[in-house]
């Protein structure tokens, strides 16, 4: 009989648990943990002879963390990590869309919430992915709704995901509101991805221009360091190949410490970029950079303006869409601005002057609002807006990325070109004295 290992969250404390269990079939084992009010996460076939190198798992009894001990301290450091990040089943943003727009169409050609589940996790590849439809169909057929089968993976569907969900089976109209929510996702991840390829190729030539500078004045320079020396007798070398050699000598003689340094300012970066007193202040600084902080900006309104539209779309209040948003928005500065709008029209401001107010929000965005708040027809004014910012960072990601190109090549052959003459006009030199001129 095979030993599968799982990983379920018990009902009752709703806390993810891991352990063994002895079952002919994998149906079996899923029937096994439901038995015992377990949501199964994922189970994979295991030599039963193997344990985790953390602890001792008895067959059929879910692992907890136990304390005590020098020798299990690890172990349990390591369980804990494997049950926060690894043992999490993860949906990618492109994957998350599609699930959406299927669910939508199959809701839509009047199939039952719970069988389309069950179609798509038949269809699914992805183990863990096949257990999470599972569990959510689970859920469905116990009673619950969709929106609270989708609280049980709040890592896959974030907040703005389950509250539309929950105003459309609210407002009787889930397919449109699938229908929505998997445009906006798609949209969002084309908008995300532009930019990050946008981010890509600059990275990348910086990367290859670094490492040929460095493998040049740590390996090259030297060498030819040491063959000026013996060949000029004593002769003065040119100003620029002076100035190379001391920059070659200054890095391999405080490798370590420039190495040290670097890896210090990466962690102190990190550990600064995660407070939220360093993220409002580079976040407001940040959109008034040249060129930068307008295309930041823009990228805040399109998420703002498309979350928002979307929200209201769907039939969320105002004041909880606002909310909803401004936990979206990665930019500090915005989330700082929607909670002021969010005061304003909680104590009965109109939507336009509070945008306004505001002075973050560009006068595109107003405008808009404006005629949407006078004509009723508010998330259609704000969706059309994401679309025409939509337009305009794929314009400027095209252009940025058209001029970058260039720029990083010409600057790489400068740098690359003022290494290799300084070390050429000392070799004018030597071929002059070798031939006697």
């Amino acid at each position: 009989m095979p030993t599968f290992r799982y990983r379920a969250i018990p009902a009752h404390t709703r806390r993810r648990v891991s352990g063994t269990l002895d079952a002919a079939t994998e149906a079996e084992a899923i029937a096994w943990l439901k038995r015992r009010s377990y949501s199964p996460v994922a189970l994979d076939v295991v030599d039963s002879r193997r344990s985790w190198p953390w602890s001792e798992l008895a067959p059929g009894e879910p692992r907890v963390s136990h304390s005590g001990g020098r020798a299990k301290l690890l172990g349990t450091f390591l369980g804990r990590w494997w049950r926060s990040v690894a043992a999490q089943p993860r949906m990618k943003s492109a994957a998350l869309g599609a699930f959406t727009r299927q669910l939508a169409t199959l809701i839509a050609a009047g199939m039952p919430i719970m069988r389309s589940l069950e179609l798509l996790s038949r269809q699914e590849r992805v183990r863990t992915v096949r257990l999470l439809l599972d569990d959510i169909a689970d859920a469905i057929r116990s009673g619950e709704s969709l929106s609270t089968g989708l609280t049980r993976h709040p890592r896959v569907f974030d907040s703005l995901y389950i509250n539309m969900i929950r105003a459309g089976e609210a407002g009787g109209m889930l397919d449109a509101v699938l229908e929505r929510l998997a445009r906006y996702l798609e949209k969002a991840g084309r908008t995300r991805g532009r930019v990050k390829a946008a981010m890509a190729y600059p990275m990348v030539i910086i990367v290859v221009a670094s490492g040929i500078v460095a493998a040049l004045t740590t390996f090259v320079v030297p060498k030819f360091e040491q063959i000026f020396m013996t060949q000029l007798n004593g002769r003065s070398l040119p100003l620029l190949t002076q100035m190379v050699m001391a920059l070659s000598k200054g890095i391999s003689d405080h490798f370590l410490l420039l190495v040290s340094v670097a890896v210090i300012s990466g962690f102190v970066s990190a550990w600064a970029s995660q407070q939220e007193w360093f993220k409002r202040r580079w976040h407001r600084w940040a959109l008034w950079l040249p060129l930068v902080g307008d295309f930041l900006l823009q990228i805040s309104m399109t998420r703002f303006c498309r979350t928002c539209g979307t929200l209201l779309a769907a039939g969320v209040p105002i004041l909880q869409a606002l909310s909803l948003t401004r936990d979206a928005t990665e930019n500090r500065a915005v989330a700082a601005a929607i909670q002021h709008l969010h005061g304003r029209l909680e104590a009965g401001a109109m939507v336009a002057t509070s945008l306004r107010e505001a002075k973050v929000f560009p006068p595109l965005v107003v405008a808009m609002a404006e005629v949407g708040e006078a004509t009723g027809r508010l998330p259609e004014m704000l969706t059309g807006v994401a679309d025409i910012y939509d337009d305009q960072i794929d314009m400027k990601v095209t252009a940025y990325t058209s001029l970058l190109e260039p720029v990083l090549i010409v600057l790489m052959a400068l740098v690359v070109g003022t290494i290799v003459i300084a070390l050429f006009l000392p070799m004018i030199e030597i071929i002059k004295s070798l031939s006697g001129g």
